[in-house]
């Protein structure tokens, strides 16, 4: 199966690595490992990335080795087996050295050893390897963790963490199932997970020293997987399992039982183009490798603990044995045992040099005949080598004269070529030649005219820029006047602002005096009434305990009656309290209608200004469009046309400015009339106010006369019915109330005539008002008129001067300025055509046409016409007769006859001295 780059790693397990799980829990042994050039993504593929999630569900960058633990647990879970046990371990090779990962220290670098396993065939036994039991994968990450961490790895140019050394991660799964008979059977199952190292080309990695190192053991380890790959696909009579360590480990997993897959990781950079070939190829060929799988067999829970037992108890002897230093740190036992397997040997040794004299002897007729027909045909051998070199050299030299010859036929055949080429060329250049003398002489004679018509050109721009020069000096003084003349003009502006802003200072300060002396009036007034009001107030206290001293020596009538009257008196005060409150009331809102009135005049004020400003503001900005005007103006003389474009263009701008100018001050006139007459009506709406809210006082009052009347009215007739029977009483009463009514008149005429007089000042304020704001009108008129005049005769007198600066320059461009006159004698547009470097053949030199028709332009060797060469035939026969060759058979018999009689004797003597001892 093919991934891309997008492939994730919940893909590529699902696929790959989940079946693998599942036969491992049936009881097979897996292998998967890694392949590719560093720095592709082999370690990330196995371990993944660095998060820690509690599920590789939650963690996408989960590698195969946590999934894979995680994925058995989970389906030893669902089977519900009674027991089982996971353990892990983590190996390293670095540098054809072997190393545990989960050592308890990381000061223990052990180098561990292999051993051949003898009870499984192509099975090897790593001693001092640590096992750990794990049980979820929380655990194996911090295993692979701790591993990581003792891993040896480097920063090269190709990988910044660069993995210097192979890795074997394998998970061991040991189940205990019941039989239907109630017999237990125990089963296992391994899963071994390789992360190789990446292979690398030491020159583009940069490695050096200890790296070099590295990847020297590197590169060989994987070289040696080639061989043994290559050797299992082609069915060699020999397999290199034992030239590395990778590959002892891997022995099963290659051509063994075991289920093997391979993963190989690639680079997509063309830069590594070759590395992505190699690997390609060697996952080709490990694919065509045929494994045979074979399930573990499942052994009974009695037969375990039957041989678990055997092996402690042999331990236990040993322990015994060395804890006693009795004999060779053994068991009697083992001591025996090791006895009997010797005897039992030695015969079987007896045995086998009696079956070995016999062999011997059989071999001696093939011997024989073997070694003298090896140096026969060895002979021969190397006489027809030596005959087929002599004669492939003669081949050879035949071969290298017919190619000499051909190359000498074709080489002249291109000179002919070549010459024919270059005469061409040289011809085409002649007749090039004579056009181009033609045209050139052409060309001189236009040149002639073209010089005189350059010429008159010249005097006409010289004379052009004399009248240039003239115009600018009366130009200039003209634009200068217009400036001072505006100059004057925005003096004269600010004045008149000036003048403006202290009549309108004036007038509010007038506007201020007039507010002060009306709220001072009403201020006396308000303390005049509350005067009025309090003697009222003793007045009637005086007289209420008087008429109640009275009432005390009349009737019971008469009691009641002044009771009521006594009543309405009170009710009367109470109204003139009431209306003393409203008076009170309605001056203070008198008050506060003459401070917003104030309030409006300052804000009108303050608007005032503001528009004065904004056209002061307005007016600087005329000043600067005038004086850049002036700045553009100067630039007359540089050419004619340009004078009457500019001059025009400047016309216009003035123009623009004066007219803007104009409506400006129209619309500032308008504005302020319109303001005037806010004012304007803003003051009548106060006045009207003021003559309202004095009309409602007076009639207040003569409300409370009245009321006052009727009440003094009615009670005198009351007392005089009353008092038709004690007129001593009667009198007084009279009296009392005539004295109370009149000074009741003459308190509420006391208050008339005060509010009276509050409204003739206030009448007369609003006619200062009035006043003011007629004669402010009439001098913003006046002033607004005389502004007007004033900048209409500084617009025409501007007007005036661009006129005659307008007119000069018309008349200097229609009456002065020169334009060239046509002659006739300047010679029209001709396009002649000129060969041009591209379109003029090149002559070019006889090597270079050799050398583009594929020769090798060198001086040729003049050969000798005189060469030794040896014979093919050889004189001497080394090949020798049948007579000698018997002699040569019967010698070599004897010789081997003694040997093996003398080998024998040595092998029994050896024999029995170890029997004996």
């Amino acid at each position: 199966m093919v991934y891309g780059p997008s492939t994730t790693q919940e893909r590529v397990y699902a696929e790959m690595v989940s079946p693998q799980v599942d036969r491992v829990l049936a009881g097979y042994n897996c292998t998967l490992f890694a392949y590719g050039q560093t720095g592709t993504g082999k370690t990330y593929t196995m371990e993944g990335g660095s998060g820690e999630h509690n599920s590789y569900k939650e963690d996408p960058t989960t590698g195969i080795i946590p999934r894979a633990v995680e994925h058995i647990f989970e389906e030893l879970e669902k089977s519900n087996t009674e027991e089982y046990s996971v353990r892990v371990s983590y190996l390293e090779l670095y540098n054809e050295e072997l190393y545990d990962l989960l050592a308890p220290t990381s000061d223990d670098r052990e180098r561990l050893r292999i051993f051949d396993d003898p009870s499984k065939k192509g099975m090897v036994v790593i001693s001092g390897a640590e096992e750990i039991p794990v049980k979820d994968r929380a655990e194996v990450y911090r295993l692979l963790k701790r591993g990581a961490e003792k891993r040896t790895t480097a920063a090269t140019l190709m990988n910044m963490h660069s993995s210097r050394s192979h890795s074997i991660f394998t998970v061991s799964v040991v189940i205990r199932e019941n039989t239907p008979n109630g017999e237990e059977l125990v089963k296992q199952g391994k899963l071994n997970l390789v992360d190789l190292a990446g292979s690398e080309h030491i020159g583009r990695s940069g490695a050096e020293g200890k790296r070099a190192k590295e990847a020297g053991n590197i590169n060989q380890s994987l070289l040696t997987l080639g061989r043994v790959i290559t050797a299992l696909t082609t069915s060699a009579p020999h397999v290199p399992y034992r030239e590395s360590k990778l590959t002892r480990l891997l022995q099963d997993s290659l051509g063994g039982a075991t289920i093997t897959s391979i993963i190989a990781t690639l680079s997509p950079a063309s830069t590594n183009y070759e590395e992505t070939i190699s690997t390609l190829e060697y996952a080709a060929r490990a694919k065509s490798i045929k494994n045979h799988p074979e399930c573990n067999q499942k052994l009974s829970r009695k037969a375990l603990l039957k041989e678990y037992n055997e092996e402690i108890e042999r331990l236990r002897r040993d322990l015994r044995t060395a804890r006693e230093k009795n004999g060779i740190f053994l068991s009697t036992e083992s001591y025996e045992g090791m006895e009997k397997e010797i005897a039992e040997k030695t015969e079987k040794l007896i045995e086998l040099e009696g079956q070995l004299d016999v062999a011997v002897g059989k071999l001696q007729k093939f011997l024989e005949d073997q070694e003298i027909m090896d140096e026969q045909y060895r002979e021969l051998y190397h006489r027809n080598k030596r005959l087929e070199s002599k004669l492939q050299q003669r081949i050879d030299e035949l071969d290298d004269v017919k190619k000499d010859l051909a190359v000498t036929t074709d080489r002249l055949t291109a000179t002919k070529g070549a010459c024919e080429e270059i005469h061409g060329v040289a011809k085409k250049l002649s007749e090039e030649l004579k056009g181009t003398r033609e045209v050139v002489f052409d060309q001189q004679l236009e040149m002639e005219d073209w010089w005189n018509k350059v010429e008159s050109l010249l005097q006409l721009i010289s004379q052009n820029k004399q009248l240039a020069v003239a115009t600018r000096s009366k130009v200039i003084p003209e634009v200068n006047d217009c400036c001072t003349v505006l100059s004057r003009f925005l003096a004269t502006c600010a004045e008149h602002r000036n003048d403006l802003n202290k009549d309108i200072e004036a007038g509010l300060s007038k506007i201020e005096d007039y507010l002060t002396q009306s709220k001072n009036a009403v201020e006396n007034e308000d303390k005049t009434l509350q005067r009025t009001i309090a003697e009222s107030e003793k007045l009637c206290q005086s007289f209420v305990p008087r008429i109640i001293e009275l009432s005390h020596d009349s009737q019971s009538n008469v009691q009641k009656i002044l009771t009521s009257q006594i009543q309405e008196l009170n009710a009367m005060a109470e109204e003139v309290s009431m209306l003393f409150a409203a008076v009170k009331d309605e001056a203070m809102a008198l008050s506060k209608t003459m401070e917003e009135l104030r309030k409006e005049s300052q804000f009108m004020l303050d608007q005032r200004r503001e528009i004065i400003d904004e056209d002061r503001l307005q007016r600087r900005n005329a000043i600067a469009a005038l004086r850049k005007q002036q700045e553009k103006t100067s630039k007359i003389t540089e050419l004619a046309h340009a004078i009457i474009a500019e001059c025009s263009q400047h016309q216009a701008e003035n123009q623009d400015i004066l007219e803007s100018m104009e409506s400006h001050d129209q619309s500032v006139l308008d504005k302020n009339v319109a303001q005037m007459e806010v004012w304007e009506s803003t003051f009548q709406g106060q006045e009207d106010i003021a003559v309202e809210a004095l009309d409602s006082l007076n009639e207040a009052n003569e409300k409370a006369a009245k009321v006052t009347k009727e009440n003094i009215s009615s009670v005198t007739c009351a007392l005089k019915e009353t008092c038709s029977k004690v007129t001593d009483i009667d009198n007084e009463i009279q009296e009392e109330a005539n004295g109370f009514m009149a000074k009741s008149t003459s308190i509420n005429k006391t208050g008339y005539d005060d509010m009276k007089a509050i409204m003739d000042s206030i009448d007369r304020l609003c006619d200062d008002l009035r006043r003011v704001k007629v004669e402010t009108e009439n001098k913003r008129l006046a002033a607004q008129k005389e502004e007007a005049k004033r900048e209409q005769n500084i617009v025409q007198e501007v007007r005036d001067r661009i006129g005659v600066i307008n007119r000069d320059v018309s008349d200097m461009v229609d009456k002065y300025w020169l334009d060239p006159l046509p002659t006739g004698e300047t010679p029209a547009r001709v396009h002649r055509e000129i060969a041009g470097d591209n379109d003029i053949p090149r002559v070019r030199r006889l090597d270079s046409i050799l050398k583009s028709n594929g020769f090798v332009v060198e001086t040729p060797k003049r050969k000798s016409s005189l060469r030794t060469r040896e014979s093919l035939l050889e004189v001497q026969n080394v090949c020798l007769s049948p007579d000698t060759l018997a002699a040569n058979r019967r010698a070599r018999l004897d010789d081997i006859s003694e040997e093996s009689h003398s080998t024998g004797n040595q092998t029994r003597e050896r024999s029995r001295s170890d029997a004996e001892n």
